[in-house]
């Protein structure tokens, strides 16, 4: 996604080697406003729309985290199309397979990455960042198989660290949700009834600890 009010949005630097279609341009979001434009400089380059889409992203400036962030008028895309298909956005909110451009998918959720500041990258990143999980929850404290899955799925996690498992289809919507008991360390989700395609397994735990493993169900 890309917003501006000046100058052009993409720029060909060097107009007598434009690489054209040598290029691949795939699902790319521009809204310019002001005085900017879309292209310049360029002598073989073009956009269609399955490469380049112009439209208002309708996203909005938080003063608390200072970042730009999605809103609830936001365009939604189908995000099968896109190169990588991921199952999270920048803030660890489920994206589903319908879902707005860019890092941040608008969601009511729970956040569990707080945005990166100074402290978290470059020469003055530490080891010791409080706006990931990552260190509360590693991912290989749960593994969940086979995938794809036709009848049962198995989830092995942390005894004490998860509370409730949720199966979720691709859009988010909650297919059945279950308190795991205490001491457990594996779960098991009867699939069979579903009908082939993606879903999600969402386990939750104290302190807003939530892992989110995708699984594919084949029949």
């Amino acid at each position: 996604m890309i917003v501006g009010s000046e100058n052009s949005l993409v720029a060909i630097v060097d107009p007598a080697n434009d690489q054209g279609d040598r290029i691949s341009w795939i699902s790319n979001l521009v809204y310019p406003t002001g005085t900017a434009d879309i292209l310049s400089g360029a002598t073989t380059t073009t956009f269609d729309q399955d490469e380049v889409i112009q439209e208002n992203p309708f996203i909005e400036f938080d003063d608390v985290d200072s970042v730009w962030k999605t809103t609830s008028s936001t365009p939604l895309y189908d995000h099968v199309s896109m190169i990588d298909l991921d199952t999270e956005d920048i803030q660890g909110q489920l994206r589903p397979l319908l879902s707005n451009p860019g890092a941040d998918h608008y969601s009511m959720s729970s956040i569990h990455f707080a945005p990166l500041t100074a402290e978290d990258v470059g020469p003055f990143a530490n080891n010791d960042s409080s706006t990931s999980l990552e260190s509360v929850l590693p991912n290989n404290h749960v593994s969940v198989f086979p995938i794809p899955a036709d009848d049962i799925v198995c989830i092995h996690h942390d005894p004490t660290t998860f509370k409730v498992m949720e199966l979720m289809n691709s859009n988010g919507s909650i297919i059945n949700s279950n308190r795991i008991s205490k001491n457990t360390t594996a779960s098991f989700i009867n699939v069979s009834p579903l009908k082939s395609g993606m879903y999600f397994i969402k386990l939750t735990g104290g302190k807003g600890v939530v892992h989110i493993s995708k699984i594919v169900v084949q029949h």
